[in-house]
């Protein structure tokens, strides 16, 4: 049975130059508890320094407050990060920009198959995604800044099967993850039955455990040992080590949702908010412009930032009950949210797996 254990505690079992997992998805998901407890040890102990994160969309506010990975933006804690997207925590950013560390971006969809590969033992996995982009060994090789660059490695390696190129990226071995979710059991099963969206959570503590790793879970709420129904649990109790409750509400659900949504989880009707078309700015003519290549039954895949205006523009030409948006978080319907919340939909009508979700993409789905 996991241990439940505090946040102190928690990070003193961050070694130094250890690979640790982050789960997470921009503002949602955050395990700041476990965050602010590795910082304070950083800085009285020195430890852990040298380590190397995996991750997804890292955590954050898109801005300088004290939460989710800036939280860790400490020169010499972190050595080396390898993730889908960094800008949701400016302060961490700019670590990466004045070459505080190396730092390596890879597509999301991508991460998630590399985590599915590191929990089945498997070296990685081939495919034709990033072939061409920022992504390939012949151009930047996924380096985003030039001390990543002069290590001369890449994740991503360009490989010939029956002729045809691809890229083989390579599993990580973790030998740590701090997860967050919204609730536990007395037992140490995890549910997301509450958060607006699931990350890579039980693909993180897979592939920790495969290597032998610790698993550490963040959790907002505690509740009784079978108060799950069994689908309602992501993560079972043998796949997870420690647990850290959140006992006093410290943490908000998401950095730009400060108190538990309802309308994030559950079913019900969700109608996109029709924005003015007295003025017009660059977003709404993006998301304008967007509309026009859709059509009656079309399933949209919007990204983070502009492209999130689709849903406005499409309730302004009256075809919102036509169309089907999706979330690479794994909502999937209802009306997505926007800003620092992106990632979380009103009333979606499914929520996948964010791994599932880019089979799906990738399958043709869209």
């Amino acid at each position: 049975m996991p241990g439940f254990i505090t946040a102190a505690e928690a990070a003193g079992l961050i070694e130094d130059g250890m690979n640790v997992g982050i789960s997470g998805f921009g503002g949602w998901l955050g395990a700041d508890l476990v965050f602010a407890a590795m910082r304070e040890r950083f800085r009285t102990e020195g430890s852990p320094k040298g380590i190397s994160v995996f991750s997804g969309i890292l955590p954050g506010s898109l801005s300088a407050d004290d939460c989710g990975m800036n939280i860790l933006a400490a020169e010499g804690l972190i050595r080396s990060v390898t993730a889908a997207h960094l800008g949701m925590a400016p302060l961490f950013s700019r670590l990466v920009y004045n070459e505080g560390l190396d730092a390596f971006a890879i597509p999301l969809g991508v991460v998630g198959g590399l985590l599915r590969a590191a929990a089945g033992r498997k070296p990685g996995i081939l495919t034709r995604v990033g072939l061409g982009t920022f992504c390939d060994p012949r151009l930047e090789g996924c380096a985003m800044n030039r001390s990543a660059a002069a290590t001369g490695r890449s994740p991503a390696e360009l490989v010939k099967v029956d002729g045809e190129e691809y890229l083989f990226y390579r599993a990580p071995k973790l030998d740590a993850c701090i997860l967050r979710a919204s609730a536990v059991d007395t037992d140490g099963n995890v549910s997301t039955k509450y958060d607006a969206l699931t990350a890579e959570q039980l693909e993180m503590a897979l592939a920790v455990r495969a290597n032998g790793g610790k698993v550490i879970v963040q959790a907002d709420r505690l509740v009784e040992a079978g108060a799950f129904a069994p689908r309602e649990v992501l993560i079972h109790r043998s796949m997870v080590d420690y647990i850290v409750l959140d006992s006093e509400g410290v943490c908000p659900p998401g950095y730009d949702c400060p108190e538990y949504r309802p309308e994030l989880v559950e079913a019900g009707m969700a109608a996109a908010q029709a924005e003015s078309a007295d003025t017009l700015d660059y977003r709404k003519l993006c998301g304008r412009r967007g509309v026009l290549e859709l059509r009656g039954g079309s399933v949209a895949n919007l990204g983070i930032g502009v492209p999130d205006s689709v849903a406005s523009a499409a309730a302004l030409e009256g075809i919102s009950d036509q169309l089907t948006l999706s979330l690479e978080s794994g909502p999937l319907g209802g009306v997505p949210v926007g800003g620092v919340g992106f990632g979380a939909a009103v009333h979606p009508e499914a929520i996948m797996r964010p791994c599932d979700t880019f089979d799906y993409y990738d399958g043709g789905g869209l």
